[in-house]
């Protein structure tokens, strides 16, 4: 028996298997490829709502019909809007201020304002101050009062109106202090207040934590901010530490009413912010079980786009529809 030609026979038999097998394999990979892509139909989707008008601070019940296997939804809202998913969102910053103060002693009652003024040329003499137009927002924070020597919280007031009066990009404007002694013969003697911690802050919308804008530093205030009446005695308002403000009365010259300032460096605001494109918020996955609703609290009062995106992909294959809801949401 010739084993040698029987051994190049068993060999190319097992050559051709092995070639034959490759192909098989390679085929039904193929096979497998194209049902898998046959696979992929545009998807059968519905959604509704139960009611097309809402109150601020309803929650807002989204049904769905079909089989889906990915749902991205976008509810209308800033952030999550599908007609800003290819452009650019400016976003309203909103400004607050606030600050602690007390007043030691006295009997006059509320003697300190908080004045705003973007008509001030930076020209920095009390004549020029006390031309200037000024806007008055006191009346938005708690500010101590005689005898509250416990330094108290001013609240955290919003000051968009008072800062932007037009419709200009970004806001330049001064802030004041200010403190009118009445005459003490007449009205009783003046107060001690300090201010402290005097600041900035911003939130990126109602429901978001504040953070700091500008913080007491970053106003200037210094000596060469303060001015004060002709009749009144130097080195009654001023400075302690790092944060505080000082405002004192005369302790001569008491028959006439005096005043000090103290105004701070040119402020700038921007009234908004780039915060890019929005995006949309996967709510389904393929492999998440089937998905029959899906709720979103509604606060603020407008009119709302839901934007549903339904599809089905698989690596190479993505088909897809796409359900719109008008809603309107009226005040509480």
């Amino acid at each position: 028996m010739n084993w040698n030609k029987m051994l190049d026979g068993n060999l190319n038999e097992m050559k051709t298997a092995k070639i034959l097998g490759l192909f098989l394999v390679t085929v039904a990979i193929q096979i497998q490829s194209c049902n898998t892509l046959e696979d992929i139909e545009k998807p059968v989707f519905d959604a509704y709502v139960d009611d097309n008008i809402y109150t601020a601070g309803d929650t807002v019940r989204i049904n769905f019909k079909g089989n889906i296997d990915y749902i991205t939804l976008y509810t209308g809202k800033p952030g999550n809007d599908y007609d800003f998913t290819d452009k650019t969102r400016f976003q309203e910053i909103l400004y607050y201020l606030d600050f602690n103060s007390h007043a030691r002693d006295g009997a006059q009652g509320s003697q300190v304002s908080i004045l705003v003024s973007d008509k001030f040329d930076g020209n920095y003499n009390y004549n020029n101050i006390l031309s200037t137009e000024w806007t008055d927002i006191s009346e938005r924070f708690k500010i101590a009062k005689s005898n509250e020597r416990d330094y108290m919280s001013s609240g955290i007031k919003s000051i968009n109106d008072a800062i932007f009066k037009g419709n200009e990009d970004t806001a330049k404007v001064y802030f004041a202090i200010r403190q009118i002694v009445k005459k003490q013969s007449e009205y009783g003697r003046g107060s001690i207040t300090r201010i402290q911690n005097f600041r900035i802050r911003t939130q990126a919308d109602i429901n978001s934590d504040y953070t700091n804008f500008y913080a007491y530093s970053s106003f200037g205030f210094n000596a060469n901010g303060v001015f004060s009446s002709p009749n009144k005695q130097s080195g009654t308002a001023g400075f302690e530490g790092t944060n505080i403000i000082i405002l004192r009365n005369n302790s001569t010259l008491t028959s006439e009413e005096t005043q000090d300032w103290i105004v701070s460096d040119k402020m700038a605001f921007p009234r908004a912010v780039d915060v890019g494109p929005d995006w949309g918020l996967p709510i389904k996955s393929m492999n998440d079980r089937r998905l029959d609703y899906y709720q979103v609290a509604y606060d603020e009062p407008g009119d709302y786009k839901i934007v549903l995106i339904a599809f089905n992909a698989n690596s190479t294959e993505k088909r897809e529809v796409k359900k719109e809801i008008n809603i309107k949401v009226l005040p509480k």
